[in-house]
């Protein structure tokens, strides 16, 4: 159960993280019925400005009416950014009148990103948040995404909106865990849903008394306040005494880590001593 006052703490916070005026003119990767583009479009109407709504399939097509509509505030999801890297002539464009590029809803792989930055030479920013939250609840921006001396912030979903709090807790004790330890992730705002209707949601214990929504993420908190989300608490399993998640696996696998691993010598020199038919 979204408000109209949920929803216009969200427009205030991001507005002013991103730089919305009434000069905007927002267009979204996604269809209006995903909270993050109807959040975002929400956003740029309360500050006075346009949006654009962009319905082609073909990725040349977006990315050209942005250009012809000279965007100034976009929101893509990574297979979309991938899209767009392989359209002829992408990098010829002009994109002087983009001031902020967002990404989200799904995790992006840091080669994916790195290649992104190097092609678009606009503004970038990551956001995380849930449905429950009127989206962005965490935003990492531009200047994050070009700091060298802390590369490994790429990998994170950044620090927290004006007004909002974060924090993690013990899964099972509600016991609040020191930066550095994965637990579940907490948030607190006026961004935050009332409930679920009529307790039918997957958790009507989702709201603490105290108003901190479990979002059942796993993630950790470093010691500059910056969240990192290792997954969904449902996906982890555990491994010789080791907390495994499903979403470091996967980023394991893309990385191509993987292939050193299964041709390592020692496997290679163990695979010739297998008798034939053994396998």
């Amino acid at each position: 159960m979204i408000t109209g006052g949920n929803l216009t703490a969200h427009a205030v916070a991001m507005g002013a993280a991103i730089g919305m005026s009434q000069d905007t003119v927002c267009m979204s990767g996604l269809g209006v019925y995903h909270v993050a583009s109807m959040a975002l479009e929400l956003t740029a109407l309360h500050h006075g400005g346009r949006v654009v709504v962009a319905t082609a399939a073909d990725p040349a097509a977006p990315l050209h009416e942005l250009v012809r509509q000279r965007v100034t505030h976009t929101l893509m999801v990574p297979s979309i950014l991938q899209a767009f890297l392989e359209v002829p002539g992408v990098t010829g464009l002009d994109y002087s009148h983009l001031k902020a590029l967002a990404y989200g809803a799904t995790p992006i792989q840091p080669a994916l990103l790195r290649r992104c930055l190097d092609a678009f030479p606009v503004p970038f920013f990551q956001g995380y948040g849930l449905t429950e939250t009127c989206s962005a609840f965490c935003v990492l921006p531009d200047r994050e995404h070009r700091d060298a001396g802390h590369p490994r912030r790429l990998e994170s979903a950044g620090r927290p909106l004006p007004g909002a709090e974060i924090e993690i807790a013990d899964p099972a004790s509600g016991a609040r865990l020191r930066a550095g330890h994965i637990g579940e992730v907490l948030l607190r705002s006026r961004q935050v849903m009332l409930g679920y209707w009529d307790g039918t949601g997957p958790d009507t214990s989702a709201i603490t008394p105290d108003g901190w929504l479990r979002t059942g993420d796993a993630g950790h908190l470093d010691e500059d306040g910056y969240l990192y989300i290792s997954g969904r608490l449902k996906d982890m399993y555990l491994h010789d005494g080791w907390n495994v998640y499903a979403a470091v696996v996967e980023r394991v696998l893309a990385s191509g880590c993987w292939r050193a691993i299964r041709m390592s010598p020692r496997r290679r020199s163990s695979a010739s001593r297998t008798p034939r038919g053994a396998r």
